[in-house]
């Protein structure tokens, strides 16, 4: 201590400032380095540390230009490889490309933990707790800033010496709110434990997310990220800074993946609030391990030991207790404290610094501590370094050159580092580091207040050069935005989408709502994708949608387009339109948009160095948007053959697109033309499949799709005469819980669902019930707050059938006389169903000779268009229409015609609807009808008339075919199946084949059964 007197005194005679100049001169030493540039060998009277890289000026000087060269070679080399990726890109198909959308590229740093910091406590209890939380599926650290919960995981990490490969770590910033990024972020953080893990949900990922079907891929690739997860033996995963997620998708796929999380995989989340996930639920269930702000406080025993490490002498107990009860164990102020005791040497000092601290300002913020005791002590160009790169999340030397116009960064980082000031460094290389939040905060405070806005904005500019120079698109965009550059963060923005079609709609979504529609006005690219952002955005369901912001800037790029004489992408807009007219049930605009997208774009793609290539895959989507549309068209004017030929070649097209978002409802819509054309069984097909593949990955919007396929199966039971199964599927109908996405879809649904349900009812035999309900129904069709007008008649047309069905024809004048309300609004298809209950009308009271007139007249209409079915009723009608004017034979004749269309297809409802005239006039017919299958079938019918409690179950009727029957005669004879392979000379592989189908179509189990039935209905 004798030695070091002289200092003390000069501390005593001289102020503070004086002492540190006498402490730098006292700590110089001769130092010997080899210079970088010229190798040659130099002593020089210098600081020991850190050691010095130039002999001279000129050195550094040189060393900088050619560090500057070499950076601007690569910055050539990156943009040549870029071209070359896009010109590959660009000639290579949409169809054949399913890459052509992609996820933003993600910052590599974000992926590590930081580096532990020099001074660190071993914190023996907190780590024990951590060991013991691997028994739960989440681990959730929550405190302020400051209180040390990333040192305190990263030091578990090491104490655990856990390899590298079991821990995935994501550092989560503010611009991670978007569902997608999110994601992709967490899949390129597990991908630490396995490169092949998460593959098949980033392609799902990638997938451009396009209403009204396949809103939303998180769902499905979440469920394909956790089957890789399945092969994770030991593994933790770690979110850190979750309090900056605010998106509630988010929330509840994150809430799906930690309740799904294998058992070889742990979750721990960092944040300084309450994450709004299931906390109650998991603590009850003992899968949540919870450390608070209280917990992570130091206690006095780890502070006697922090202080240690920084200081060579023990303070005094009281000193401690005062130190500790004022700071109350906060880890960030113990840290400002060893940066602020750097220059006190005695222990007086000491002493004297820490009484000053806690008794001058108790309550004194942290933040304005930091900048009067700390920050303003440090030299000035240090001082503005920290400034000046406080507006970066993170730091690279290159980058801090970029903002600070310096050329010796990295040295000036390493510096900041070693000096303790909250820099922490994210790799190993000491590549990229990051302020800790709370003091980044409180500097870029500092530097507005310094700098002004004006100098903060032209320091973004710069960071953002040095982002768009360096391949990082997404950081350059955020920069540019920051600094009020919209112009050029729009120019970013549309290079960006013309290389890869950004599917982070959310960010995109974010970026653009900051762009002035002054710019936007001469970008009619960027119009349209903001336009389509805001159409496929999942955060409002369909009838929320600003339809009128979306109009404006599609007007805006067709304004240009139009003016550049670019019909192709105003065709695109049209068939944009087209399809979003469609899926709000505006039919008529729809059909108009359709016409126009396909009169200025006739090919269902363009070619490959369209600039908007990159953007086929919406393009077949919005086709076949206007393919439907024109084939509802179609249908409601009742052609149903063009109906089918326009959702055929739509379906076609979206079987050819890898991602077939409009596949399950054209091939639903193709189930409901064909029962139009009298393909039942065709359209049975079409509903299975459809509820198949919806059901194995249902889609938020492809609910409807899945509802509307069981209420298309539902109809087709129901004319089989399956009541108990069409009741069945009409009751799934009425419990399903729709999300609400698409509403008028839905509620149309939901009533077909219920009409169904009524039929079955009335068909029982409940017919008072069923007509209540009708009424009730319609009631509550009127009073529905979604825009339902057009299932009014629908309803009505069926319930004024069942009062004439019923002989309740004064109620059925009445009914028909408030359908004719709506005969204005009404398709022509429903024009036609008008006027075929006025021909019942007619027939309950006997005016059939009026009536044959008009059902000539409409058979006519219904050949023309092949509405099949609606041909089968008219003819029926026809039928009974000869029958009441007394002209048997041809009644007989146009009966006979009617079974033989009707019966491949196995209709029953058809007869069995019109009740007991053509009951009678069937049986009259039965013994004139020789061929057997056109017998069984009408017996059938008979059978279903006398006894109508008695459905029919199983399959449909269908009849068998002449070796169908003739393997019956041989199986009911008692032979074997080989001994009826040789008796028709047939392999037995064939015969069980034919067996299989028999039983099929009979709805039998055995032979025996076989039999029977084969007997009952005169088979054999």
């Amino acid at each position: 201590m004798q030695e070091r007197e002289p200092a003390q005194q000069t501390v005593r005679v001289f102020g503070q400032s004086e002492q540190q100049a006498y402490q730098r001169i006292i700590s110089m030493r001769e130092i010997s380095f080899t210079c970088v540039v010229c190798q040659q060998q130099t002593t020089q009277l210098r600081y020991p540390d850190p050691p010095p890289r130039y002999c001279s000026e000129a050195c550094r000087a040189e060393h900088a230009q050619i560090a500057n060269r070499e950076r601007v070679r690569k910055q050539r080399e990156k943009r040549q490889a870029a071209r070359k990726t896009m010109t590959r890109a660009a000639q290579t198909s949409a169809l054949a490309a399913p890459s052509s959308h992609s996820l933003l590229p993600l910052l590599t740093s974000r992926l590590a933990p930081p580096r532990l910091p020099a001074l660190l406590v071993e914190r023996s209890r907190l780590l024990t707790l951590l060991d013991s939380g691997q028994q739960q599926k989440l681990m959730l650290l929550q405190a302020p800033a400051g209180f040390g919960k990333t040192t305190l995981l990263a030091q578990w990490i090491a104490h655990r010496r856990t390899p590298p490969a079991s821990v995935a770590w994501i550092s989560l910033e503010s611009g991670d709110n978007d569902p997608i990024h999110f994601w992709s972020s967490v899949i390129a953080a597990c991908q630490t434990f396995d490169a092949s893990i998460g593959q098949a949900a980033l392609a799902h990922l990638s997938q451009a997310p396009r209403r009204p079907f396949a809103t939303s891929p998180l769902e499905a690739a979440v469920a394909f990220l956790l089957n890789d997860l399945h092969t994770v033996q030991h593994g933790i995963l770690i979110l850190e800074d979750y309090h900056l997620i605010k998106h509630e998708r988010i929330h509840e796929t994150l809430t799906f993946l930690i309740e799904h999380l294998p058992a070889g995989l742990h979750m721990v989340i960092l944040t300084r609030s309450t994450p709004p996930l299931p906390l109650v639920r998991w603590r009850a269930k003992g899968d949540l391990l919870e450390i608070q702000g209280a917990q992570l406080r130091f206690s006095l025993a780890e502070t006697a030991t922090f202080l240690q490490q920084l200081i060579p002498h023990e303070l005094s107990a009281e000193a401690l207790r005062s130190l500790h009860t004022h700071l109350e164990g906060w880890a960030a102020g113990l840290r400002l404290l060893a940066l602020s005791l750097q220059n006190q040497i005695t222990p007086p000092a000491i002493d004297t610094y820490i009484t000053r601290l806690t008794t001058s300002h108790p309550h004194r913020p942290i933040q304005e501590y930091f900048m009067s005791e700390v920050f303003s002590e440090l030299p000035e160009p240090l001082q503005l370094f920290l400034l000046q790169t406080s507006i970066l999340s993170r730091l690279s030397g290159s980058l801090c050159d970029a903002v600070t116009s310096r050329e010796d960064s990295s040295r000036w980082l390493e510096l900041v580092e070693r000096a303790g000031f909250f820099l922490e460094a994210l790799d190993t290389t000491g590549e990229w580091y990051r302020y800790h939040a709370l003091f980044a905060e409180t500097m870029h405070a500092e530097a507005l207040r310094r700098f002004g806005e004006e100098q903060l904005r032209h320091l973004q500019f710069q960071a953002g050069r040095w982002y768009e120079a360096h391949a990082m698109p997404m950081e350059a965009i955020e920069a540019a935005l920051t600094a009020h550059e919209s112009v050029y963060a729009a120019n970013l923005i549309e290079q960006l989408n013309e290389e890869i079609y950004i599917t982070e709609y959310h960010t995109l979504l974010r970026w653009l709502e900051q762009i002035p529609e002054a710019i936007l006005r001469t970008r009619p690219a960027l119009c349209f994708y903001y336009a389509q952002i805001q159409y496929i955005s999942e955060d409002t369901d369909i009838s929320q949608l600003k339809i009128e912001k979306i109009e404006a800037l599609l007007q805006m790029a067709e304004d240009v387009w139009r003016q550049q004489d670019d019909l192709l992408h105003v065709g695109l807009l049209h068939a944009f339109r087209a399809t979003l007219a469609l899926i709000q049930s505006h039919h008529a605009q729809a059909v108009v948009h359709a016409r126009l997208a396909l009169q200025y774009w006739p090919l269902p793609t363009e070619p490959a160095g369209n600039p908007l290539h990159k953007q086929q895959a919406s393009w077949i989507d919005w086709r076949c948007g206007c393919l439907t549309a024109l084939g509802e068209e179609a249908m409601r004017e009742g052609h149903c053959d063009k109906a089918y030929q326009y959702m055929l070649e739509a379906y076609t097209l979206s079987l050819n697109h890898t991602d077939r978002s409009f596949t399950s409802i054209l091939r639903k819509q193709l189930g409901e033309v064909c029962i139009e054309l009298g393909e039942l069984h065709q359209a049975a097909e079409y509903f299975q499949q459809t509820i198949a593949d919806v059901r194995e990955q249902k889609e938020r919007g492809e609910e409807v799709v899945y509802a509307s396929s069981l209420y298309g199966l539902a109809r087709l039971h129901y004319e089989w005469n399956q009541l108990d199964r069409a009741e069945q599927l009409a009751g799934e109908i009425a419990a399903y819980q729709f999300s609400g996405y698409i509403p008028y879809w839905e509620e149309e649904t939901r009533t077909h669902g219920e009409l169904i349900r009524l039929l079955v009812a009335h068909a029982r035999g409940e017919v008072d019930s069923a007509l209540q309900q009708l009424s009730y129904l319609l009631v509550r069709l009127q009073a529905s707050p979604i825009r339902m007008r057009q299932l009014i008649p629908n309803v009505l047309s069926w319930q004024a059938r069942l009062q004439i069905r019923d002989n309740d024809l004064i109620t059925a004048r009445r009914t028909l006389g408030l359908l004719a309300d709506y005969e204005a609004e009404m398709s022509p298809l429903q024009l036609q169903t008008l006027q075929l209950l006025r021909v019942r009308l007619l027939l309950a009271r006997g005016e059939a000779p009026a009536a044959l007139r008009i059902l000539e007249r409409l058979l006519i209409t219904a050949l023309m268009g092949q509405q099949m079915q609606r041909t089968l009723e008219l003819r029926l009608l026809i039928v009974l229409a000869y029958a009441a004017d007394k002209q048997e034979y041809r009644a007989k004749q146009r009966l006979q015609e009617v079974l033989s269309q009707a019966r491949n297809e196995g209709y029953m409802r058809l007869f069995l609807n019109e009740g007991e005239p053509l009951a009678v006039l069937l049986r009259s017919l039965l013994p004139t009808l020789t061929e057997k299958p056109l017998r069984t079938y009408a017996e059938i019918i008979l059978r279903a008339f006398l006894h109508p409690e008695q459905t029919t179950n199983g399959s449909p009727f269908e009849p068998l075919t002449s070796q169908e029957l003739r393997v019956l005669s041989l199986l009911t004879a008692g032979n074997s199946n080989p001994q009826i392979a040789d008796a028709l000379i047939v392999s037995v592989n064939t015969i069980k084949g034919h067996v299989k189908n028999i039983y099929r179509k009979l709805n039998v189990n055995n032979r025996v059964q076989a039999g029977e039935i084969a007997r009952s209905l005169h088979l054999i």
